[in-house]
């Protein structure tokens, strides 16, 4: 039989084994925010929520997670005459570690966690750090965030949490050689981390939520939960950003199997489609991008197509995360885009993606009916390919002061990109014009700023970065694979895409192999001509759309954005 604790339950593990009785140590220091109701719990004052307190020698250790070494900032308020006297940084080691505690809970499971300082002087500041996040910890409504049941009545601290809790990047890792296993594994993550963020209770507490650390994955409930304990331990101050994916179904929550995952997700294949990754390899082959066709970006030429592919269209998004300057279109210029800036501290991080992109249902059918068929038209590594549903630029940067409000304002413009039509598929010239962007001195763009006195303006550099298509890692393919073998449909393809109505990938170039360019791109008459007209500043018109893309052709002049609120 193993007993939690530190140096001092060393001796209290003695005392009992030696002499059959149980031990109690010293209380935890340093409770500047809460009171001590009684020896079994501690109330919180804000609140007025009780927190247990539990004696150690009622803790039975059962195995151990993990032990990791943590340097926490801890920053006395700028009104302390002692907060440049007292050191900043506390070094901790983290123990975590799976138990029982005795009599009366059965075998239920719970989690140990115990913050040890280097130094004995750093406990109580420890707690004035931990404090703060005990009531948000309680709150069991919160099941993305792990449950505080109580605190160990130890002279380090330690927290105890409902339920047995394991790493989660660890757990994924298990496995790795079941792909759809660690496929939905992923998936589920993805949403449990857009759920913290959806929450906002820890950009309330000022928190970073990170992807790296502090996710652990609940063993009895099959869930992802974030640690915000880990949270506030971990120095890490990162811009994070996610696509939103869909949803699992509600009450989707199989046991961890390929066949049980499968059976309770019987779209799967659409599920893995949106495990696509926006890829920042510039096809160096293809000066001209069709929507709708597949390219390996290693080689020149297209090696299939979908045939009948709407207009892409243009938008502006903000990726889900913490945004103190909110982007959106303004609805009496095209060009322009608002910015507003949420908060006042001298500091703001622009983080916005513009788009020229296939519509998202579309989108959806196309990038599963590509993975459904992927195998029949591969050449090499799957990694290598592209399916071009769209182009992106992501623009980011951080201000110190706010343009619009400036004298005198400066205003970002972002011109919309539109599809030329060439042998009826949308296509765009590639790369296209390098200036994505500019500042005017008026809301209608008529008076550029030239760069090189953006400096002397206080605008600041704005990095851009390019996306073209969707690509897949190759442990996608082999959950593709996996799934064709579960459902007894074979790697080609085709029946699945027949039997769920599925667009057919056809193989080869729409544009027809006729003419090589002097850039080696495998094109039709059509096509070189276009390329032709492209350098001329020309611009073909775009043909009659058909009755079912009617509503999605043509040139869009205003575009759409996600607002994420603060």
């Amino acid at each position: 039989m193993q007993f939690y604790g530190g140096q001092s339950f060393m001796n209290a593990n003695n005392i009992i084994n030696n002499n059959n009785y149980s031990a109690r140590t010293e209380l935890e220091p340093g409770s500047s925010s809460s009171q001590r109701d009684d020896d079994e719990w501690l109330t919180l004052r804000g609140s007025g929520q009780r927190l247990r307190r539990i004696d150690m020698c009622d803790v039975l250790v059962l195995r151990e997670v993990s032990s990791e070494t943590h340097r926490v900032s801890v920053k006395l308020k700028s009104t302390n005459p002692f907060r440049n006297r007292v050191k900043s940084i506390v070094k901790i080691r983290k123990r975590t570690q799976s138990a029982e505690i005795v009599p009366g809970f059965g075998d239920r499971r719970f989690t140990v966690v115990s913050l040890e300082p280097e130094d004995d002087g750093d406990v109580e500041r420890i707690q004035r750090v931990l404090e703060p996040l005990y009531e948000t910890a309680l709150s069991q409504r919160r099941v993305c965030l792990t449950q505080l049941f109580g605190v160990g009545r130890s002279m380090t601290p330690t927290l105890i949490y409902h339920d047995e809790v394991v790493d989660g990047w660890t757990f994924i890792g298990q496995y790795e050689k079941t792909p759809i296993v660690g496929t939905y594994l992923l998936y589920r993550f993805v949403n449990s981390f857009i759920d913290v963020l959806d929450d906002g209770t820890l950009q309330k507490l000022s928190t970073p939520v990170s992807t790296e650390t502090g996710w652990t994955f609940n063993l009895r409930t099959r869930s992802f939960q974030y640690d915000i304990i880990s949270s506030a331990l971990s120095d890490e101050d990162e811009e994070l950003c996610f696509d939103r994916l869909l949803p699992l179904p509600r009450n989707c929550n199989p046991l961890l199997d390929s066949n049980e995952i499968v059976r309770a997700l019987p779209d799967f294949l659409q599920l893995l489609s949106s495990c696509a990754s926006n890829t920042s390899r510039n096809p160096p082959h293809h000066n001209i991008l069709t929507f709708g066709t597949v390219v390996d970006h290693t080689n020149p030429g297209i090696l299939a197509y979908f045939p009948s592919v709407p207009s892409p269209v243009w938008s502006c998004e903000a990726p889900i995360g913490t945004h103190n300057v909110v982007a959106k279109y303004s609805k009496s210029v095209p060009s322009l885009v608002d910015l507003t800036f949420v908060k006042n501290d001298n500091k703001w991080n622009l983080n916005v993606q513009f788009s020229l992109r296939l519509p998202e249902d579309y989108c959806q059918r196309f990038r599963t009916a590509f993975l459904a068929q992927l195998f029949t038209h591969r050449t090499g590594d799957p990694e290598d390919l592209i399916f071009v549903n769209e182009t992106a630029f992501e623009l980011q940067g951080t201000f110190t002061s706010d343009l619009s409000s400036c004298n005198p304002p400066k205003y970002l413009h972002v011109p919309s990109l539109s599809p030329e039509w060439i042998d009826n598929m949308p296509c765009l010239r590639w790369p296209p014009n390098p200036r994505i962007f500019y500042w005017s001195f008026d809301r209608r763009g008529r008076m550029v700023i030239p760069e090189e006195d953006w400096e002397k303006y206080g605008i600041p550099n704005l990095e851009v970065e390019t996306f073209v298509g969707s690509m897949w890692y190759n442990d996608k393919y082999q959950a593709v694979a996996e799934y064709f073998h579960l459902t007894k449909y074979d790697l080609g393809g085709q029946q699945f895409a027949d039997d769920h109505g599925y667009p057919i990938l056809v193989k080869g170039d729409p544009h027809a192999a006729e003419i090589q360019t002097p850039r080696n791109t495998i094109t039709s008459g059509k096509l070189e001509k276009a390329i032709k007209e492209f350098g001329k500043g020309k611009q073909s018109k775009a043909p009659e759309p058909n009755s079912h893309i009617e509503f999605q052709a043509g040139r869009i002049e205003q575009a759409s954005i996600i607002e994420i609120s603060d």
